[in-house]
């Protein structure tokens, strides 16, 4: 195999796991009642949402209205109109981020003569330890007639640097609220 050729299999893998990677970072579990009656559904108004981060009071205002934002930004393009006075079904997030400690028990590799090799975990050493924020974002749908929640959508991903996630809010928050709306209503 030629070298440029191996190089350009190399790039494609590593490519592709980054890809597979941001992929598996972001999920979203959708629940919904099958009877209710979405296709009714044109007017939306606000109900009460819940935001906890070790933010400001300042900063999680900001946080909140770019989540509303971007969330009647996904509504508005599905045809719904927002209607405080009148509306169909309310529409409420809760949302946060919590520590998630992550550990792996130290482990030794040793090559013996003739090819062989020993492995294992070394008792006694301190595990290696990191952090992980666990973000999520839950909206919720609830019908106004029956006050029933008949759709719900949590979306959670982590990530090992807080400070980037702030640094990018707007596009960060954007796909966590995209991934969480995009099957709403359900077909």
């Amino acid at each position: 195999m030629r070298p440029q050729t191996a190089t350009r299999i190399a790039l494609g893998l590593v490519l592709f796991s980054l890809t597979a990677f941001s992929a598996a970072a972001q999920k979203a579990e959708i629940t919904f009642d099958k009877n209710a009656p979405f296709k009714q559904y044109k007017r939306y108004a606000w109900g009460k949402n819940n935001l906890v981060t070790r933010q400001t009071p300042e900063m999680e205002a900001v946080i909140e209205k770019k989540i509303e934002a971007d969330a009647e930004r996904q509504l508005t393009s599905k045809g719904f109109t927002k209607d405080e006075a009148n509306p169909d079904f309310l529409i409420h997030y809760d949302a946060g981020a919590i520590p998630d400690p992550g550990a792996s028990m130290p482990t030794y590799k040793q090559y013996l003569a003739g090819g062989g090799m020993i492995s294992g975990t070394i008792s006694g050493v301190t595990a290696d330890v990191w952090l992980q924020i666990a973000g999520h974002l839950e909206f919720s749908i609830q019908d106004i007639s029956s006050k029933n929640v008949v759709w719900k959508s949590l979306v959670t991903k982590k990530t090992n640097d807080p400070k980037k996630f702030l640094k990018n809010l707007d596009s960060e928050i954007n796909k966590l609220t995209t991934k969480a709306l995009e099957k709403f209503p359900p077909k």
